[in-house]
């Protein structure tokens, strides 16, 4: 259900993107009818398919931004990822291919281990070392 409601509002502010050329069409078909022109069918279906075009390519290149982005960064909290320079306590990891900053939250992490993102800081992932048993590592004050 969350998806409809996203769609729909990424929808909704495209229509008000979109409002002013809206109200120009109508005003402009509005005028037309007034002066009583009356146009071909085929020319109105090709106005039509020019304007629906125009208003899903709008969306195409616009939903990133009006869905509120790509990038869902609760949805990172859990995944894994390996360490491409060494957390001391800040570096770099690779999580899904891609490589973050990365900040470790105990200790030190080297090269090639295994760590576990726990929260985001902005653009930098709060992560965890991983035990080789696929266990977080243990705090030194427990």
């Amino acid at each position: 259900m969350p998806d409809i409601k996203i769609n729909l509002k990424a929808w909704l502010k495209l229509l008000l993107f979109l409002a002013d050329e809206i109200a120009i069409v109508a005003a402009v078909i509005l005028l037309l009818w007034i002066l009583d022109v009356h146009l071909h069918i085929g020319i109105l279906i090709g106005i039509g398919a020019v304007l629906g075009t125009i208003v899903l390519l709008l969306h195409k290149m616009l939903w990133p931004v009006l869905s509120g982005g790509q990038t869902n960064h609760g949805s990172m909290v859990g995944l894994e990822g390996e360490v491409v320079s060494p957390l001391t306590p800040e570096g770099v990891v690779k999580v899904r291919g891609e490589l973050w900053k990365a900040v470790i939250i105990e200790g030190q992490a080297t090269q090639g281990q295994n760590v576990v993102i726990t929260s985001l800081n902005g653009l930098k992932l709060l992560v965890r070392r991983k035990d080789p048993d696929g266990c977080f590592a243990k705090s030194q004050g427990t």
